[in-house]
């Protein structure tokens, strides 16, 4: 990985996208490096919670990830947004609203982001039931599956820096 990309984690377990869109403008946009950066990038990796936990529609959640994309772009920021990878926690019905998300994405990212990572459809990631990269609770990843997707996230930084 670049070791000349300085990075902050902002993420928090168990956020909803919602919430991300409601903090962004005192959180995230006062980070936002005009001088001294190449440039300053925003990843947006959110909506599984959305889905799985709190039963928002996919039309929520689709439109959250746009709104908070575009509120970043507007800021300042280059913005790459990620997919959301599958979980054994979702209902057949949270599953459909899962992958209805990540067709959106797939088919309007370039109109709110300026780069795509898709870890849904990474072949490494896309079952849940791999303890190589997810832990056991079949829902989160452990280190090899962060390996990959840093990786990924590195590449498309790469790309636009």
């Amino acid at each position: 990985l670049n070791t000349q990309i300085g990075a902050v984690n902002l993420g928090i377990n168990g956020q909803k996208i919602e919430t991300m869109l409601a903090n962004a403008a005192t959180k995230i946009d006062p980070l936002y490096m005009s001088t001294g950066v190449s440039k300053s990038i925003v990843i947006c990796w959110g909506g599984s919670n959305d889905l799985a936990v709190f039963g928002r529609s996919d039309t929520d959640v689709y439109n959250d990830i746009v709104s908070y994309c575009s509120g970043r772009k507007a800021a300042g920021f280059k913005v790459i947004v990620l997919t959301i990878m599958p979980r054994k926690d979702c209902t057949a019905g949270e599953e459909t609203y899962r992958l209805s998300v990540n067709a959106s994405i797939r088919a309007n990212w370039a109109t709110f982001a300026d780069a795509l990572v898709d870890v849904a459809a990474d072949t490494r990631l896309d079952d849940f039931n791999d303890a190589t990269y997810f832990y056991t609770d079949k829902i989160h990843l452990i280190d090899a599956g962060y390996a990959v997707v840093a990786s990924l996230i590195n590449d498309a930084i790469e790309a636009l820096v």
